[in-house]
């Protein structure tokens, strides 16, 4: 009676592995598509997940049934109703500082520095939230300031179309003795800011303040945010910066990829 039990124990186990991987290879399936991708045959998706022609003919069914996907008249497939009103919920249920938080706190407690969320409103970033460092001498950037200045606000303007930065460095003027205040100079400096995803500030804003910001994507890979970590210059130094780029690289892309960004997908850093 005992082995019985045993045999059937693991019955229940090689199911439930079975279920899973079933699971798996359906919403595999379903992530072959993206914006290059909107179509795909079933030759496309066997060769993209790896299946025989058989197994994913199957699966692809199934969720042809369930609205999932759609079968075209030219036999390609397309996502389905029910994956554009499951969008729709996502959509709707999504908030970014909820979605920030929990990154912004571990990156506080790493490193006791004031860690902040910024967005866009025109010209300017605004504060969005915020986690400030328990030093006595910390540095807390001010909650609203022009995008072309500083580390969070270049991380966003690196990544708008060309007429919305000329509109936006139409007013750049120094406010300090570190700002870029040239238009040619900054542009060629957000050239690398788009390519390492990461910018950096040594009082460009507010005198004795530097900081560090990585951007923030949606799912359509638009420009929404940037992460953040500024502290006092005497602390938070280019060392500590360099030491600390990686980790807010990451915590920006864990937003991102969460707010339904793909373009990180295959990305280390």
């Amino acid at each position: 009676m005992q082995a019985e039990k045993g045999e059937e124990k693991m019955a229940g186990n090689g199911s439930g592995d079975n279920e899973f991987r079933s699971l798996k290879r359906a919403f595999s399936i379903m992530l072959c598509f993206d914006r290059n991708n909107l179509k795909l045959s079933l030759t496309d998706i066997s060769k993209k997940i790896s299946l025989p022609k058989s197994t994913a003919s199957r699966f692809l069914n199934c969720l042809e049934k369930d609205g999932f996907l759609i079968r075209n008249e030219d036999n390609t497939y397309t996502l389905g109703h029910t994956v554009y009103y499951l969008g729709v919920l996502a959509k709707e249920s999504f908030d970014l500082r909820r979605a920030a938080y929990p990154v912004m706190q571990r990156l506080q407690a790493k490193y006791n520095e004031t860690v902040s969320l910024y967005i866009m409103e025109a010209d300017k970033r605004i504060c969005y939230e915020r986690i400030e460092s328990t030093h006595r001498l910390r540095g807390v950037p001010k909650l609203e300031s022009p995008l072309w200045s500083g580390a969070c606000g270049k991380a966003m303007l690196a990544f708008l179309p060309e007429e919305s930065f000329l509109k936006v460095v139409a007013s750049i003027q120094p406010l300090t003795a570190n700002t870029i205040a040239d238009r040619k100079e900054l542009k060629n400096h957000l050239v690398e800011i788009r390519q390492n995803k990461v910018a950096f500030s040594f009082e460009e804003t507010e005198e004795g303040i530097s900081a560090l910001a990585s951007p923030i994507f949606d799912a359509h890979n638009n420009i929404i945010g940037s992460l953040s970590m500024a502290g006092p210059s005497v602390r938070f130094t280019r060392e500590l910066i360099s030491s600390a780029q990686n980790c807010v690289y990451n915590g920006a892309k864990e937003i991102s990829l969460n707010s339904g960004c793909r373009q990180y997908e295959g990305v280390l850093h």
